[in-house]
């Protein structure tokens, strides 16, 4: 591809990831069409999935996410899943985001010297932090009603090796992602996301991701 004189490395490298994108957006729509049967993914919504009569609201999305053909649907699944797992501030995720390895000394400060077989070696680390200092610092970044203690920090790397732990927001990502890809036949974007809910929704505005600009 041609550079155009004038323009910074930057910019063209910005233009040609565009482009790409440009390409690959008109790929995934052909995709759709062809699965699908329909002309244009604009008419996506006309393709709903049919709900069992008397079923509750809060019961729709688990229907549609083991039910739906429909990529459109799962992108909106998709979407609001997301936006939960990024707001996710239980213990749990708050420990498995910041929790560094630690001494093992530190570990046989406060816990059973009998649990150390229960936790990986990759949890130890003679320069790393005492669990105790990692406490106090997610506590103070973080406001969780039930302050995080060392006993909950030994219960997780006794429970999860590291990087072991998905958060229930976050295996039901997963699984959309799953069933999105089995549908439409390619792994779900969040640029194509965004295409596809605008296509078949022009005056949806979403607001969880970066304006694409073409």
């Amino acid at each position: 591809m041609k550079k155009y004189a004038g323009t910074s490395n930057e910019d063209y490298i910005e233009f040609a990831a565009q482009t790409a994108r440009k390409v690959t957006t008109s790929r995934f729509d052909t995709e759709i069409c062809e699965r699908l049967d329909i002309y244009n993914i604009a008419h996506l919504p006309y393709k709903a999935t049919q709900l069992p009569f008397g079923i509750e609201e809060y019961e729709a999305d688990d229907y549609l996410l083991e039910h739906s053909n429909n990529p459109l649907e799962l992108a909106e699944l998709w979407q609001k899943a997301k936006a939960n797992e990024s707001s996710d501030s239980s213990k749990n995720y708050i420990i498995s985001e910041f929790l560094k390895p630690f001494p093992r000394e530190s570990f046989e400060r406060f816990a059973d010297k009998n649990w150390l077989s229960d936790v990986s070696k990759a949890w130890f680390n003679k320069d790393g932090l005492a669990l105790d200092v990692q406490a106090q610092e997610m506590n103070s970044l973080f406001f969780v009603e039930d302050k995080i203690t060392i006993d909950d920090l030994i219960d997780f790397v006794r429970t999860y090796k590291r990087y072991g732990y998905k958060s229930p927001a976050t295996i039901l990502v997963e699984r959309i992602e799953q069933r999105f890809k089995e549908c439409a036949g390619f792994q779900i974007k969040d640029y194509y996301v965004e295409h596809l809910l605008k296509s078949c929704y022009p005056k949806y505005e979403i607001e969880t991701f970066e304006d694409v600009p073409f």
